[in-house]
């Protein structure tokens, strides 16, 4: 779950706005959906990017809500099929189980096969299997460092031992393209070791007003570590399912001068979800925020492109290739000693 500190002028009463639950009479489940209603309505930061007419949902979805008997049959009939309407991979639903309800969900093609990118090329170079997140190669063999999630388990001192081996290398490798998010903030702290200065990441789209155009871009930085900084350059692997706090780190990375994406185009979804609890054990995510480039494009839709797009097809994969890092490798030994 991505998080960042939200300045408090970002916190909005939903009394501010449209109250739906003025104008109907509410059943014994309605409250659940004017709080749900209302939360979007103040907060959501991409109707207008969506073309989506959120009163008008309302209007349709509210009878409905009064007719619901029970939680589960007001988030099935009435809640699901609202929020699919955003279509943002980023809703959905917590059952009482704990197991996850998708409200949207994008076909990808990964650019990478775990046991060809394992068997083909990481044992084969002294890999030290993953832990806490983290795995890398022996630089002297290959300078690859995998990061396969931004969880808070994330090692950070794993990686700073991986920068260390490998300070003399002209180049590193860091692939995320099996990374499909996590927690947002530990993204600015590994770019942070890749650079000197302070750089421009991306913008944190708020809403700040009624208005669906009412919207605020707070700048996100990348900021320098404390311990270690690796100034050669960074081939940074990128795919369709480095997305959410990937496309983050991406962000973070694609303004550092040394860094170079190689690759697929990212996943499209970067934005901020929260769980709002209801009722019977139910929750929905709602959404904080939005990610956008340094140039005001959405990520959402969008995603990140690589700066060296490379093909990566089944066929390469039965024969045992993995054509991005293969292209990587090719990059590294050109690299003047």
């Amino acid at each position: 779950m991505k998080k960042l500190l939200i300045p408090a002028i970002f916190a909005f009463l939903a009394g501010c706005f449209h109250n739906p639950s003025a104008a109907n009479t509410p059943g014994e489940y309605y409250d659940m959906f004017a709080l749900v209603w209302e939360d979007y309505e103040a907060n959501y930061p991409e109707f207008t990017l969506k073309d989506i007419d959120w009163k008008e949902l309302f209007s349709h979805y509210s009878p409905l809500a009064e007719q619901a008997e029970s939680t589960e049959e007001l988030v099935m009939d009435v809640l699901l099929p609202m929020l699919t309407e955003l279509k943002d991979v980023h809703i959905w639903f917590y059952r009482p189980d704990g197991t996850i309800m998708s409200t949207y969900l994008i076909d990808i093609e990964p650019n990478y096969d775990q046991t060809v990118l394992m068997e083909n090329y990481l044992w084969p170079n002294d890999f030290n299997g993953y832990v806490d997140n983290v795995g890398y190669c022996n630089p002297d063999s290959l300078p690859y460092l995998l990061i396969n999630s931004w969880t808070i388990t994330l090692n950070l001192e794993r990686i700073r031992t991986f920068l260390e081996l490998a300070a003399d290398k002209p180049a590193v490798i860091i692939d995320i393209r099996m990374n499909s998010g996590g927690n947002n903030s530990l993204c600015g702290e590994v770019s942070g070791m890749f650079t000197s200065i302070a750089c421009p990441a991306y913008y944190c789209r708020f809403r700040n007003g009624p208005g669906y155009d009412n919207v605020y871009y707070y700048p996100v930085t990348t900021y320098p570590d404390n311990e270690i900084c690796y100034n050669g350059t960074v081939y940074l692997l990128i795919g369709e399912q480095s997305a959410s706090s990937s496309e983050d780190f991406t962000l973070h990375m694609d303004n550092i001068e040394n860094v170079v994406m190689i690759g697929d185009t990212t996943m499209g979804i970067g934005c901020c979800p929260n769980p709002l609890g209801l009722a019977d054990g139910w929750k929905v995510n709602t959404i904080i925020w939005s990610s956008w480039t340094t140039d005001y494009t959405p990520v959402e839709w969008n995603g990140i492109p690589p700066d060296i797009y490379v093909e990566a097809t089944e066929e390469d994969f039965a024969q045992g290739i993995d054509p991005v890092l293969e292209y990587a490798i090719y990059l590294i030994n050109s690299q003047p000693e």
